[in-house]
């Protein structure tokens, strides 16, 4: 129980944050914010640790990799780079390793939201910055009241636009809490991230 709450504290104060953040930008600007409505697919690559001791055995991670589908939200502030961002999608993992005697594999199923504020640095290129959060354990095992159900991540990418709607992106994560040895090896701490968007609305 403990735990739950300490992860749902981290949650709250990561969602505080983004509204922080983007009600300052707001503020600072007094400007009418317009509004994208987007649709994105990453290839996702984690790296980190790759050998781990945990419970008397030596693991070898040999990779966990997958993809990700996302729908963004974005406001866009008038006569200003800065910019807010929401968003919410689902991202699919496989695992495969060793140990001396054994080897493993899986797959990770993550619904994750996340939010955060950009900055155009040029006209076709944006820098944005993002509190994530995502379920740390499988759903068969989600049981409210048990410990460490969700991630919290802190990401940095760069957007680079093709044409009005057509953008790609790239993105690195780092894991804030939990990063103990029993998530990441088969879910290490860092994840890379490179894929295309489209705006679909306005």
């Amino acid at each position: 129980m403990t735990d739950t709450i300490s992860n749902l504290k981290h949650c709250f104060f990561s969602l505080l944050l983004i509204a922080g953040a983007q009600v300052v930008i707001y503020q600072n600007n007094h400007l009418k914010a317009q509004y994208d409505l987007s649709f994105g697919a990453n290839y996702v690559y984690c790296f980190g640790e790759r050998i781990i001791d945990l419970q008397g055995a030596t693991y070898h991670l040999d990779h966990t990799q997958g993809f990700e589908f996302l729908g963004a939200n974005s406001y866009k502030f008038n006569d200003s780079r800065f910019s807010a961002h929401l968003r919410l999608g689902f991202r699919y993992l496989t695992f495969a390793g060793r140990s001396e005697n054994t080897s493993y594999s899986g797959a990770l199923n993550k619904v994750f939201a996340s939010g955060g504020v950009g900055y155009a640095i040029a006209d076709k290129i944006n820098v944005n910055a993002f509190i994530e959060a995502e379920n740390n354990k499988e759903f068969d095992k989600f049981i409210i009241g048990s410990g460490d159900l969700f991630r919290v991540n802190l990401a940095a990418e760069t957007q680079y636009s093709f044409t009005e709607r057509l953008s790609a992106i790239i993105l690195v994560s780092r894991a804030m809490t939990p990063i103990t040895e029993a998530y990441i090896f088969t879910n290490p701490q860092y994840q890379f991230r490179v894929g295309v968007n489209y705006r679909m609305l306005p």
